[in-house]
């Protein structure tokens, strides 16, 4: 399909542009419908449109229609779909979000629509009727160009024609009327329509309130929870979608599914392919697909569902960090007008949806958790491994043993021992790492390398020396104690972020390895394997991280593994210095709400979330420093560190001029609850 102009109809089209460099807020541009596209056009479809003085073909989405005649508007040119990838109320979620948290909208297009690769749609030059009597004999260089475009049957790519020709030439002829901008969409491929057989309906309604906390019950007795009011909820003739923080879950629920529902459901992830999301759209809209189970990638899918389930609800905190928001928000805004129903399922949820459940009063099915598995071992004299966990290591030489260890390389920090100085990248400002294989000092973040050096460059002492080890050297530790174990390490000084790396190191464990030293990456591991043995062997460096929320993220981070413990009937040690911390002192006494109610009095002490907001924008511009002080508030608190900024405030619109300013620079992060 080819088009230039065309007669426009009585519509006109707001149209959100995908990838365009950010330099307002709205990205939206406003576009006549041709005729022939008129009974096709839709709010959530996508359109190929001309952008800017030079046409560009640009994608984008259709956000609104409105009749009127668009006469001094571009047309425009196709669908790239005939689908809608997302609804009136889904793109009301997203600009919502874009207005509170100051996030570019094209950014949160990237974390909810697959938009993956699709139809294409390319710019071709072809000659006008009657252009052998608009150029002139002496423009050589022009009759080049035209001769060129005859030579490729009077049609050439507009790409193909720059790299032999300038741009402004080019121009020139298409303003004279001897050449013109075409464009041609990929003919869109043919999709084999699925035959389902109809189910047997029920009329029976969900009986489920509208919001719904599943608490105290481990992932595989929550997911046979799902299933039946899944198979309730396809019965009578209704939607679904199950959502998960991890992709590794996405494929674990679909092959715990029944037959019966399998057979209505799509697995939807960031990764699926062009074929799998055309056929996605189709089922969509022929009605055979009654479940989606995929990561917040698919939330948004205009699957008018009537069931939401949002499992592992307290594990969606590496969502929350990517979003700047959190999944409890984005759900219930995404809810808000219609009669969907939402189950929120976590082993304990987290500390914003406790809250949530108690402020809103939400519907909670609690069990009390057992937490039977857990031992906690106090390493009073400080040291790497205490002879409490050596004992373990040694009483399980059957098991698979995972030692959990948060700093990567061979020693985390090269200090003077005179001054105190560290050795930071000159770039990122973070201490730097030794790695042994290298025997060099390396930037965790952007690599940057340097020499080992003998005298400090500050006071000039001799007494340069490393300090806290990290998973290199606890290995070798590990290695020179157990001699007989087959010892392997997993993170990302190991992998050097390749996939393929990682699967190979997990695979090789899984067939003979004994013991495995790591930072996170060896959770997703502990699925595959049963009666298992975890050791935190330093989870003190994590406790004590420079964050309001480090707190919290330590006991999630407990919990994620203890509920795999108590599927994969395992044990877990938990080595520290601090064993009378509250977190350590709830799960002893098995009761968790002991760690959240003192977290809450320390947070309204210290005025953070859920008492205040907290605002962290990095690569901050420095420019704006005064303005920042001048608006202030005497209550509010503003902290500066290099270009990183933190602001404690109770109302965060009193900063809106400035974040409107920085947020396409900047990365702005508000937490609050």
């Amino acid at each position: 399909m080819s088009r230039s102009l065309n007669h426009s109809s009585n519509k006109i089209v707001d149209v959100l542009i995908e990838d365009i460099p950010l330099k307002s807020d709205y990205p939206l541009y406003s576009f006549s419908v041709p005729v022939e596209l008129e009974d096709e056009i839709d709010v959530g479809k996508r359109v190929f449109v001309p952008f800017g003085k030079g046409n560009r073909l640009k994608k984008g989405i259709v956000v609104n229609i409105s009749e009127g005649r668009g006469d001094n508007l571009k047309n425009i040119f196709g669908l790239v779909s005939k689908y809608k990838i997302i609804d009136e109320n889904g793109l009301r979620v997203l600009f919502k979000l874009k207005d509170k948290y100051y996030i570019p909208i094209n950014s949160l297009l990237k974390k909810f629509i697959p938009l993956g690769k699709s139809k294409k749609g390319e710019e071709f030059i072809v000659l006008k009727d009657g252009y052998e009597n608009k150029i002139k004999e002496n423009e050589k260089r022009k009759i080049d160009c035209v001769n060129f475009i005859l030579e490729n049957d009077g049609s050439i790519k507009l790409n193909t024609l720059k790299k032999f020709f300038s741009t402004n030439l080019i121009k020139n002829l298409e303003n004279r009327g001897i050449i013109e901008k075409i464009y041609k969409i990929e003919k869109e491929r043919e999709i084999t329509k699925k035959d389902y057989k109809n189910i047997s309906l029920t009329k029976e309604e969900i009986k489920i309130p509208d919001k719904l906390i599943i608490s105290g019950l481990n992932y595989v007795e929550r997911w046979k929870y799902y299933v039946k009011k899944l198979d309730d909820v396809i019965k009578s003739g209704n939607k679904a979608k199950v959502i998960f923080p991890e992709r590794i879950y996405v494929d674990d629920f679909y092959d715990f599914l029944p037959d019966e529902i399998k057979k209505f459901t799509y697995k939807v992830t960031g990764e699926f392919g062009k074929k799998i999301r055309e056929d996605l759209f189709q089922g969509i809209e022929d009605g055979y697909v009654k479940l989606i189970i995929g990561t917040a990638f698919s939330l948004l899918l205009p699957l008018n569902e009537k069931l939401i389930i949002i499992d592992m609800e307290d594990r969606f905190r590496n969502v929350e960090e990517l979003l700047n928001v959190n999944i409890y928000e984005i759900v219930s805004d995404y809810i808000e007008r219609s009669d969907k129903k939402v189950i929120f399922g976590a082993y304990f949820p987290s500390l914003n949806l406790t809250l949530k459940a108690k402020r809103e009063n939400i519907e909670i099915k609690k069990e009390r958790l057992h937490l039977k598995n857990i031992k906690i071992i106090y390493n009073r004299e400080d040291l790497l491994i205490t002879p409490e966990i050596k004992n373990v290591i040694n009483k399980n030489k059957d098991k698979k043993i995972f030692i959990f260890y948060p700093r990567k390389g061979y020693f985390t920090y090269f200090l003077c021992d005179e001054c105190g100085y560290v050795e930071k990248c000159p770039n990122d400002g973070v201490p730097l790492t030794y790695f042994s294989e290298k025997n060099k000092l390396v930037c965790k973040i952007c690599g940057f390398e340097k020499n080992l050096f003998d005298f400090c460059p500050v006071c000039g002492g001799i007494t340069m020396k490393f300090t806290s080890p990290g998973t290199e050297r606890v290995k070798e530790r590990i290695k020179k104690i157990y001699k007989d174990r087959n010892v392997y390490q997993l993170d990302e000084s190991i992998t050097g972020g390749s996939k393929k790396k990682r699967e190979e190191i997990e695979k090789e464990f899984m067939q003979k390895g004994d013991i495995i030293v790591g930072t996170n990456m060896i959770l997703p591991l502990l699925r595959k394997v049963n009666d298992f043995i975890f050791v935190f062997l330093n989870i003190d460096f994590v406790l004590n991280f420079p964050e309001y929320d480090s707190f919290e993220n330590v006991f999630y981070l407990i919990i994620r593994v203890l509920e795999e413990s108590e599927i994969k009937n395992s044990k877990v040690f938990i080595q520290t210095k601090f064993p009378k911390n509250i977190i350590f002192e709830s799960l002893n006494q098995k009761n968790p709400y002991l760690f959240l109610n003192e977290e809450l009095k320390r947070r309204k002490e210290s005025k953070f979330p859920p008492y205040a907001k907290y605002i962290t924008i990095e690569n901050f511009d420095l420019s704006y420093t005064e303005s920042l002080k001048k608006i202030k508030d005497n209550e509010d608190e503003i902290y500066f560190e290099d270009n990183v900024v933190k602001i404690k405030t109770k109302n965060i619109d009193r900063y809106k001029e400035i974040f409107d300013k920085i947020k396409f620079n900047s990365r702005i992060i508000i937490k609050e609850f």
